[in-house]
């Protein structure tokens, strides 16, 4: 094996012994990640509404009721392990997370639009809300295991987003207030905290934001063999600086929460904490409508920003601020 992919795979191995002990338990008290005491063993999610949309789906969930629901929603090219690796791990062992559920959605990014993964991830995110333990939970939980309490609901949710997870997370949280179900109201909707690395919703380079996402953007011609590719999957332009899709999730972001300040309601729900990279050259760096000021991260590039290892902590230290 090479110097490089030593010094690489050793990176992708996450020593928890190393992990500073403020976000993770010591290892001499962590139990192997299958028996760990707050959450089952990562599993396939099976959500009772799913047409096929997000089969190879994983989620993590605690042995109790949980409070909180953290969603993992990958960029472009994507997937649901690849995108977070080492996330899982770092999040079973931190004790913040000891009552927070995971949910590593896996969606077919490459061949979708934006506003049609939106509108299906709007559909996940409204059962979230209304019936978690009825459409998804329970029926994800080992055989074996307590059922939860049909009603049990989470307290907060979370969505964690990557480069074009952000921009889909973002419109389908605003779908949900532009027309929400009877069963929703605003306050169900504060629910929500977005946490986003490297997003897209301020635009890409679509020849480079396509060699990230099939993992080609150290190659000398990554951004040729992104412009051929993009003839062949033009739905990509919804993530083009000023596209129309683009256009109009600020417009409505903007609108929405004008619409609550004047009424004295909070508008935290549309604000995101954003992170970006020192060395990403795939997305337009700027904060969104009303965002908090982005974290800019150091010697990170577009794809490895999201993930954490024995020595970058910023993206758990990240989800930790919003549990």
């Amino acid at each position: 094996m090479c110097r490089a992919c030593r010094r690489d795979r050793a990176r992708n191995e996450l020593d928890r012994a190393t992990l500073n002990e403020e976000y993770l338990v010591p290892v001499a008290k962590a139990p192997p990640i299958r028996d760990n005491f707050a959450h089952w063993p990562q599993a396939p999610l099976r959500w009772f509404r799913d047409p096929g949309w997000m089969l190879k789906s994983q989620v993590i969930l605690c042995r109790k009721a949980a409070k909180t629901a953290a969603v993992f929603i990958h960029g472009w090219g994507g997937d649901a392990g690849g995108t977070w690796e080492m996330f899982p791990k770092a999040l079973t062992t931190l004790p913040a997370a000891a009552s927070a559920d995971a949910y590593l959605v896996d969606y077919p990014s490459i061949s979708h639009q934006v506003p049609f993964c939106a509108a299906q991830l709007r559909r996940f995110l409204v059962d979230l809300v209304e019936a978690p333990v009825e459409v998804m939970i329970n029926r994800s939980l080992p055989s074996g295991a307590p059922r939860r309490s049909p009603n049990d609901t989470y307290e907060r949710i979370i969505l964690v987003g990557h480069s074009m997870g952000a921009v889909i997370a973002r419109r389908a949280l605003l779908d949900i207030e532009k027309a929400p179900p009877p069963s929703i109201t605003p306050k169900h909707l504060e629910k929500f905290k977005l946490l986003f690395f490297a997003p897209a919703h301020l635009g890409s380079d679509l020849p480079l934001l396509i060699g990230a996402g099939f993992h080609l953007d150290k190659l000398p011609a990554a951004k040729l063999i992104g412009s051929l590719i993009l003839l062949w999957k033009p739905s990509l332009r919804d993530l083009e600086k000023g596209s129309a899709s683009l256009n109009k999730l600020a417009s409505d972001c903007r609108e929405l929460r004008e619409r609550r300040e004047a009424k004295g309601e909070s508008t935290t729900h549309l604000r995101a904490n954003v992170y970006h990279a020192e060395r990403d050259r795939v997305v337009y760096q700027d904060d969104f409508d009303n965002d908090f000021p982005f974290t800019p991260v150091m010697q990170r590039n577009h794809r490895n920003v999201c993930k954490p290892d024995a020595s970058y902590l910023t993206p758990v230290e990240a989800l930790r601020k919003l549990l």
